[in-house]
């Protein structure tokens, strides 16, 4: 692959009236996040426990495998920005990632649940091998899967409307997954976890499989470069350090996705020694992700009477407000508990459907201060800082897990709960604060993206006369 990018000056197919989506299409698209989080929502919410509990790998050893792994995964992302700008099919340039991946998805989830009886030092090589090939697989699919938002619209309230479908498909995969899993294994494969992860999962393909189908059937690319035209690496570099709004607002999705995955993660945890209540475990998640999905519901609701911007902030302000009250209440006070669960699933359900709302419209900007329209190249540092995010958030999870003494399948000291709530809490309090100061300086808001939208009208009607 050669360090050149697509250019699209003047060969940029726009509209001075955005398209407006059919409620079909919109549920296409959403298919698409569905089938990914019964991949994604898996390692979100119970990988960290199936390496601790199941393998039975060390923390520490699991937490660095998730910081490396999911950095190189970054780098990954980035390359398949490369190979979508220089993609030119029949049936476009984003949609035949998803009809080719699905199959090796399928078969890398699988063995990554799995767990041959290998010695230790066999299990970590294996854990990193399968761990390596699930993320590359995610990227190979959710790179270009997530770059379709600016390929099939411009009207940025029917992104955000898109994005809301996207992230009701990624809620319900998650509450499916986060749900079903230990009912599952419990109802099928009792006392054998091993055979039940790894079966769960070849039920979850299945569907998974069918799901892409759908979403490569019934979305379609209406904005995109009529051809390509090569710019050298250094010049692509430049063209994404001028966009500052993509920038901003994947350094905040960067901690809002951390924050949101280290308590996915951590909640198998407290809900099992902090509350010591493993019986609720199946209504805890519930509450999780049933929330995140009402939260996603709201948020284009919120985008009409609020700037995105202010939106994001009053999402993380609720969820670190949450946070701060959930360390603070008794495990014994289980009512409580519930309610700043399910406040804080709520709130931060909102910013999610936001920012992926926000992400295309920093592609039109890009065009409209470079020339240089690199939907690929936009979508794969974005996707970057998300598995940055994840690296940062599964390292942590594993290190302060591994510091403060945790133990599998025990009775944890108070220095071990105290960890546990550590990260579900005020961990992705101080994260959500990191991501209120960047959302400040956000300055690409209604007003400058219709600007933009009809200047680079006017500029390509100039160009065809």
């Amino acid at each position: 692959m050669d360090n050149t990018l697509a250019r699209a000056e003047h060969t940029t197919v726009h509209s001075e009236e955005p398209h407006k989506l059919s409620i079909l299409e919109k549920l296409s698209y959403g298919s698409g996040d569905l089938a990914i989080n019964f991949y994604w929502s898996m390692v979100l919410t119970y990988m960290l426990f199936f390496y601790t509990d199941v393998v039975r790998l060390p923390a520490a050893i699991v937490g660095t495998m998730f910081l490396l792994v999911r950095i190189l995964d970054g780098f990954i992302d980035l390359g398949m920005g490369f190979i979508i700008d220089r993609t030119q099919t029949r049936w476009g340039k984003l949609r035949p990632f998803i009809l080719f991946g699905a199959v090796p998805m399928a078969i890398v989830g699988i063995l990554c649940f799995s767990a041959p009886e290998f010695s230790m030092t066999g299990k970590v090589v294996y854990a990193y091998i399968t761990y390596i090939a699930i993320m590359a697989m995610m990227s190979f699919i959710g790179t270009p899967y997530g770059a379709l938002t600016s390929a099939m619209t411009q009207n940025p309230l029917e992104r955000v409307s898109l994005s809301s479908y996207r992230i009701v498909g990624s809620m319900i995969g998650s509450i499916i997954v986060s749900v079903m899993t230990p009912m599952i294994i419990e109802h099928f494969w009792p006392h054998n976890d091993q055979v039940g992860y790894r079966n769960t999962l070849m039920i979850y393909s299945v569907f998974a499989l069918v799901f892409y189908m759908i979403c490569f059937a019934g979305t379609r690319e209406r904005v995109s470069a009529k051809k390509a035209v090569s710019l050298p690496f250094k010049k692509a570099l430049k063209v994404l350090l001028l966009n500052k709004p993509l920038l901003l607002i994947s350094f905040i999705y960067l901690v809002f996705q951390a924050a949101a995955g280290i308590r996915s993660s951590i909640s198998i945890y407290y809900v099992n020694y902090n509350l010591d209540r493993t019986d609720l475990l199946s209504l805890f998640m519930l509450l999780t992700f049933g929330g995140n999905l009402i939260g996603t519901l709201a948020a284009p609701l919120l985008t009409k009477w609020l700037e995105k911007k202010n939106a994001i902030i009053l999402g993380l302000s609720g969820t670190m407000i949450c946070g701060v009250a959930l360390f603070y209440t008794d495990y014994s006070n289980l009512p409580m508990v519930i309610v700043w669960t399910l406040l804080s699933s709520l709130i931060g359900g909102m910013p999610a459907a936001v920012i992926w709302g926000a992400l295309p419209d920093t592609v039109e900007y890009s065009e409209w201060k470079t020339g240089y329209r690199t939907e690929g190249l936009i979508y794969g540092i974005f996707s970057f800082g998300q598995k940055l995010s994840i690296a940062v958030s599964g390292a942590l999870s594993g290190y302060i897990l591994e510091i403060s003494g945790y133990v599998p399948d025990a009775v944890q000291t108070s220095s071990a709960l105290t960890g546990i709530a550590l990260l579900l809490c005020l961990v992705p309090a101080l994260l959500s604060i990191m991501g209120i100061v960047a959302a400040l300086f956000y300055k690409l808001d209604s007003r400058l993206f219709n600007r933009i939208v009809s200047d680079l009208y006017q500029k390509e009607s100039k160009s065809q006369l």
